[in-house]
């Protein structure tokens, strides 16, 4: 049996969606320092002030961790978002601000570069596609996609699926391709996000 230190996390202490953002708040920092391959479960419990018995009740394996502490911080996203829209705008200009809002953390939230870096971390994410649909940023965009639709402003295309193929041509254009060329993304070229944000809403629009 693994002893337990006076600051453990306790099973039933909180829900677990509040036991995890324990892990999350202890593991990001490090994540960030070390790097994936190097940051140990270990050194993530101890700074979260909990066991390897705990960690694996709330979490698959690190890859799972660091998957679910990634769609955690972009959920700020959606806050941003609200902070700078409202639902008076065009659908269009919404949308426009939440890829800006998308843009904003991404620059600031150096954790989202990991999820492409890893083959591990990408699996793990992948295995969450049925949590996706219940995930506030998704939820979000896809709100914003299904009024543009309601109001004449886009092609009349599915929302869950577009959300899908915006998120992933967001993270592909902002980490992976910067990633294989060794060329400044939209993260580090304004002109480019210009670009991706227009590629993004005219290919949405309702030609009539």
């Amino acid at each position: 049996m693994i002893a337990r230190t006076s600051n453990e996390l306790a099973p039933d202490d909180g829900s677990a969606s509040e036991r995890r953002r324990k892990f999350f708040q202890a593991a990001e920092p490090l994540l960030v320092r070390y790097g994936y391959r190097k940051t140990t479960v270990e050194e993530i419990c101890r700074a979260a002030g909990a066991s390897k018995r705990t960690f694996y009740e709330l979490f698959k394996d690190k890859a799972d961790l660091v998957a679910r502490l990634t769609m955690h911080a972009a959920d700020e996203i959606v806050d941003r978002w609200r902070a700078t829209s409202s639902p008076d705008k065009a659908a269009a200009r919404q949308l426009d601000d939440f890829i800006e809002a998308y843009f904003d953390l991404a620059r600031q939230r150096q954790i989202f570069r990991m999820v492409l870096s890893d083959q591990d971390i990408l699996l793990a994410f992948g295995s969450l596609s049925e949590e996706w649909k219940v995930w506030p940023t998704f939820l979000v965009l896809r709100e914003i996609l299904k009024l543009g639709i309601q109001r004449g402003e886009f092609r009349p295309v599915n929302p869950e699926i577009e959300t899908e193929m915006i998120y992933t041509f967001l993270d592909t254009t902002s980490f992976l391709v910067p990633r294989i060329t060794g060329q400044p993304g939209p993260l580090e070229e304004p002109a480019l996000a210009a670009e991706v944000k227009a590629f993004i809403l005219n290919g949405l629009r309702n030609p009539s």
